[in-house]
């Protein structure tokens, strides 16, 4: 009797030890990568996150990563070019994503008619498009107001990002460029060129040109020389030439040490971008 209770009590103890051992094996085996499909909703590289609406209606919200591969307009970009309202493909490897695909195209030119909901673009050099507007697509109009297709007329010069397979606008920019914004710490300054750090290692290397607008605290006016490593800046810069349009000291350094979080808005960048001379 006391044998069949050892045994009895050697076997639980033996179904406990695999039962441990199976969970520590399945918390160590490696996480799959998995692929996200939807529609972009929001980029949020202060948290350093990007939000989309999956196919089968879910919101999900994944991590950016410094090194998050991002493309866009057919080639490698930042995520600063991302456009919300677009098709997007990710792939997501422990809540980070690792690579992340925007499905628009876009077309830089003059209008040339509008019929209904459609609008078409002349530009410079090959054929023109005919792209589909609705209800969703922003029409951003100069000094970064928002317009409706009321707005649009023959002759505009207009930038059109668009979903090359359905031809609908995600968005279109009317005698406007496209301004993004970062919120963060200086790390370099190296002649003209000003490099940010945003939450989760995100930077951007913005160029500053005579038409940049330079702010101190107390909203001073200020130049390119008053820009000290470790201030905490916002900035305001066009994500296809990099050149800011305006930079506003948030708060000084102290003891030389940064002063505040990184915080971005609408975007983030895993490099630098266009250099000024």
């Amino acid at each position: 009797m006391n044998r069949l209770n050892s045994r009895g009590i050697k076997l639980k103890i033996l179904l406990v030890v695999i039962g441990c051992l199976a969970s520590i094996a399945s918390a160590c085996t490696p996480e799959q990568m998995q692929q996200l499909q939807g529609i972009l909703q929001n980029i949020n590289t202060a948290n350093g996150t990007i939000t989309i609406t999956t196919q089968d209606g879910k919101t999900v919200t994944v991590n950016i990563g410094g090194d998050s591969q991002v493309t866009a307009y057919g080639s490698n970009t930042t995520a600063f070019n991302l456009e919300p309202g677009s098709k997007v493909r990710i792939d997501e490897k422990g809540g980070v994503a690792r690579n992340i695909e925007d499905e628009v195209t876009n077309i830089e030119g003059s209008i040339t008619s509008i019929q209904g909901n459609q609008v078409t673009i002349r530009p410079e050099r090959g054929t023109d498009v005919t792209v589909n507007t609705n209800n969703q697509t922003r029409i951003k109009l100069a000094g970064d107001q928002t317009g409706t297709l009321t707005d649009l007329q023959a002759g505009l010069k207009v930038q059109a990002i668009y979903d090359p397979q359905t031809k609908y606008a995600v968005s279109i920019y009317a005698n406007a460029q496209r301004i993004v914004e970062i919120e963060g710490n200086i790390t370099q300054i190296n002649s003209n060129n000003v490099t940010i750090e945003a939450n989760r290692r995100l930077q951007a290397t913005v160029v500053i040109d005579n038409t940049t607008s330079i702010k101190l605290e107390q909203n001073k006016s200020g130049t390119l020389s008053d820009l000290k490593s470790g201030m905490e800046v916002h900035a305001k810069f066009n994500p296809k030439t990099y050149v800011a349009t305006e930079i506003q000291v948030q708060q000084a350094t102290k003891g030389g040490e940064p002063q505040g979080k990184g915080n971005v808005q609408q975007g983030g960048n895993q490099g630098g971008g266009q250099r000024g001379k």
